[in-house]
């Protein structure tokens, strides 16, 4: 778009409105546009700029109807320098980003903005095109972790901006230096091939952008997928997976909770889990369950040499009637369990944070920020009790537990639908981003945090203790962080395969 504008638009307006040619302009600016393209500045090729501009208004004089006047080619050593301070055409379409930002990450700026945008945007550009581009995505609520990206692709679209904006300065110096001295004719024949051949252009140029990203260069929102395809970090013991509850459920369900003993008897350790908690506990693009708790549990049972049962969560008093013989789901501690169920010793915290849609992280910068919205609704997951929290830190709120997967993902396709915001642990909330990249994690200041542990049932001091002395013995090896490392801090890069490269695969030269 922006080589059309500079190449075709800019110079054939010249043309249209001056007795200068179209080949006349390009030919003789061209050194200034190469150099501005080579070096990425307009300012190196002013004085060029200037002087050739002059030459052409010069080799025109020869030709009727222009008048050599020295105070009318003296103005091009006043337009350029003056205009220079003004956002050129180039900086201006370089706002098209933000568009194309709302699209890239689902979430379109609306029509009806985009006059707000534009314009706060060309008025920004006065403080430099990075100001401009960060303040214009916070005036359309998009993330301003784009701005990366924006920095990332400027590298290149840069220097066609630059291009562009040294014939803008041109198409100024020649247009009003013959407007000075009266000179200036419309064309209307001409310019109406100019406008049909541009649109022409324009047309083609968006057929064949779109065609070649869609059939040839494919490069869609992968991190989502990355996320589901994660597999276990090290060797799995032998387990059964059911992903709805057996029937008829465990024959120890009619006795209670197992002791270490009995499950030893048996061979078989009954885990219970709650899919879909990102990255704790799923269900992978392969359908195998994984995630930092079931790399727990199969930890776990390779110490005692058991094999698993993994049996999905039912009711409230699953551990103490016998259904399952250890919850491995990470829950922050909880004194309303105390009745069914046994924490073990804490083995880590975590953070207390909202999910809210990028364009409202402010408002929940800080505890008082949140309260000082009064009445408001925020959501919690099934997965962790934070009703408490809630109550305890923002009296005012409302709030509302998500009972399901299913209700939790609805409330993010929804844009947070039915409530103000979402009351998770920041750790595994920075899943739902990857998952839905419209919102982002806010840690309200001052930061709060919570132990995090396993639940066993609570009459069953055998089981609690062997778990409490594992959860000793895998955090003194390191293997706890390095599981967390994998599933929740996203550092997957060591176990990733390298990239295909000629020196090792094919030359064996590295291995």
């Amino acid at each position: 778009m922006l080589t059309v504008l500079g190449l075709w638009i800019l110079p054939g307006l010249v043309s249209c409105l001056t007795s200068l040619g179209h080949k006349d302009i390009i030919r003789r600016l061209r050194t200034p546009l190469i150099t501005a393209f080579a070096t990425g500045s307009t300012l190196v090729v002013l004085p060029m700029l200037a002087k050739l501009c002059k030459e052409l208004i010069a080799e025109a004089s020869t030709r009727p109807g222009v008048a050599e006047q020295e105070e009318v080619m003296s103005s091009v050593d006043v337009l350029i320098p003056t205009f220079f301070s003004f956002p050129t055409i180039g900086a201006i379409l370089s706002l098209g980003f933000v568009l194309f930002a709302g699209c890239y990450i689902g979430s379109p700026v609306a029509t009806q903005a985009y006059v707000s945008v534009i314009s706060g945007g060309f008025a920004s550009l006065f403080g430099g095109k990075a100001l401009a581009i960060l303040f214009t995505l916070v005036l359309a609520e998009l993330p301003r972790d784009l701005f990366r990206l924006f920095v990332s692709t400027d590298v290149i679209v840069s220097r066609f901006g630059t291009l562009v904006s040294v014939m803008h300065y041109a198409t100024i110096a020649l247009i009003c230096t013959y407007a000075l001295g009266n000179l200036v004719r419309i064309r209307p024949w001409q310019l109406l091939r100019l406008v049909i051949v541009g649109a022409l252009l324009v047309v083609a140029v968006l057929i064949g952008v779109r065609t070649f990203y869609t059939y040839v260069v494919v490069v869609p929102y992968t991190k989502d997928q990355m996320l589901k395809g994660l597999q276990n970090l090290r060797e799995t013991e032998p387990s059964v997976v059911h992903r709805v509850a057996p029937t008829p459920s465990p024959v120890a369900e009619t006795s209670g909770p197992r002791s270490l003993a009995e499950i030893r008897d048996s061979g078989v350790l009954r885990v219970c889990y709650r899919d879909g908690n990102y990255p704790l506990v799923f269900f992978n693009a392969d359908g195998e369950l994984v995630g930092f708790d079931i790399e727990m549990a199969h930890r776990f049972a390779a110490r005692l040499g058991l094999q698993l049962e993994f049996l999905p969560t039912r009711m409230r008093d699953d551990l103490l009637s016998g259904y399952c013989d250890v919850l491995f789901n990470s829950l922050a501690l909880d004194l309303e369990r105390a009745d069914v169920a046994a924490h073990t010793d804490p083995f880590d915290t975590i953070t207390l944070a909202f999910i809210v849609p990028t364009h409202r992280r402010d408002d929940f910068a800080t505890w008082r920020a949140v309260r000082a919205q009064g009445e408001i609704t925020v959501a919690f997951p099934v997965f962790q009790s934070l009703g408490g929290e809630i109550g305890k830190r923002i009296p005012q709120a409302n709030a509302r537990r998500l009972s399901s997967l299913e209700e939790q993902s609805r409330y993010f396709e929804t844009d947070g639908a039915g409530a103000d915001a979402f009351l998770d642990a920041a750790e595994e909330g920075a899943a739902w981003t990857v998952l839905y990249p419209r919102f982002t994690v806010v840690v309200p200041r001052p930061v709060v945090q919570l132990p995090v542990a396993y639940l066993v049932a609570p009459d069953n001091p055998s089981m609690l203790c062997a778990i409490n002395e594992w959860l000793q013995i895998e955090k003194s090896s390191g293997y706890i962080d390095e599981v967390y490392d994998y599933w929740v801090r996203g550092k997957t890069g060591h176990v990733q395969p390298p990239r295909w490269s000629v020196i090792r695969d094919v030359l064996g030269w590295v291995k």
